[in-house]
């Protein structure tokens, strides 16, 4: 009897570690790693699993599977609760009661697949002024600014059509009453991301997509998110894209000081990837960077998905720190 206490005894312990390591990686420094850093982006799945495995612990009524069903119930209830604390909605009405001096960032992975009739027609209805546009060719932009030019609005380009196809570029639409824009630096990696600077009031603009947590290659996911992110409020005002990281791998929880993301208490576990997954299932891998000197969050939505892409749209509507909130 004593070694099958000790058996559960060591079991329960060992199922105790498994799931503290799975919910919260980082209080050892193992959230930059695999499978950790894969396992903590989807904290829906994750948190339904455990919910599911708990309860299918209490069904046969045995004492002994008691305490392990309440580990995996309270594993379960820790996920839910930082779900709850980034914000599940799908948020605001991003192009409604727009504050005049506001600047609206609208991001969008295409996958090389959102046409350029689908890219304008969203650019107008949410009145974006800044566009990040990962994974879509200039000629994929420059007509969308065209359509858009027929709606009314004006907007320059800039791209980086990058190495390895449609995959690896980034492009940029800006409106032309921000200022003129031009690309200040490339920054490295096998993605294009890219800063552009104006001679006007609009913000200093990254347009960024690190390489993705692939478990071969961890060390350029790493290095391409500590990058850009370390872009923000240093290099950039706006950081945007697709940053293949949620705030829980190390990029972003160690971001610099003074430097918020945009969805964070509002709609930050409202997953954008992949779309065809239910909001609170998928991951929150998109995302706006500002720097909070220059600009306040007035509000932030997570779009519905686009046909040809599986990436959700985050747009962010910002006004300066000085303006109305």
């Amino acid at each position: 009897m004593t070694a099958v206490r000790a058996a559960t005894a060591a079991a329960l312990l060992l199922l105790v570690v498994a799931v503290v390591l799975v919910v919260a990686p980082d209080l050892v420094g193992l959230h930059g790693t695999t499978p950790f850093a894969q396992v903590v982006a989807l904290r829906g799945p994750v948190g339904a699993a455990l919910a599911l495995a708990g309860l299918a612990l209490l069904l046969p009524r045995r004492r002994a599977l008691v305490p392990f069903a309440v580990v995996l119930l309270l594993g379960a209830v820790a996920q839910a609760a930082v779900l709850a604390q980034r914000g599940l909605g799908a948020g605001e009405a991003s192009a409604a009661a727009r504050p005049a001096d506001a600047v609206t960032v609208l991001v969008l992975n295409t996958q090389g697949s959102v046409g350029a009739e689908e890219l304008a027609a969203l650019v107008v209805a949410q009145h974006a002024d800044v566009v990040v546009l990962p994974e879509t060719l200039r000629a994929t932009a420059e007509r969308t600014a065209a359509l858009a030019a027929e709606q009314g609005r004006s907007l320059q380009v800039l791209a980086d059509d990058g190495a390895g196809g449609t995959v690896g570029a980034t492009a940029l639409l800006v409106d032309d009453e921000l200022g003129t824009y031009v690309i200040a630096d490339h920054h490295p990696g096998p993605l294009a991301s890219f800063t552009a600077r104006g001679d006007g009031s609009g913000p200093v603009v990254a347009a960024v997509h690190p390489y993705p947590p692939l478990p071969g290659d961890m060390d350029t996911w790493r290095a391409g998110t500590t990058t850009v992110v370390g872009l923000c409020t240093t290099t950039a005002d706006v950081v945007a894209g697709d940053f293949n990281a949620t705030l829980d791998h190390p990029a972003l929880a160690d971001r610099p000081p003074g430097c918020a993301d945009a969805a964070e208490g509002r709609v930050a576990a409202s997953g954008t990837w992949p779309s065809t997954w239910p909001r609170s299932l998928s991951a929150p891998i998109d995302h706006v960077l500002v720097d909070e000197a220059r600009w306040t969050v007035h509000a932030v939505t997570v779009l519905d998905p686009q046909p040809g892409t599986d990436h959700r749209g985050l747009v962010a509507v910002l006004v300066p720190a000085s303006g109305p909130s």
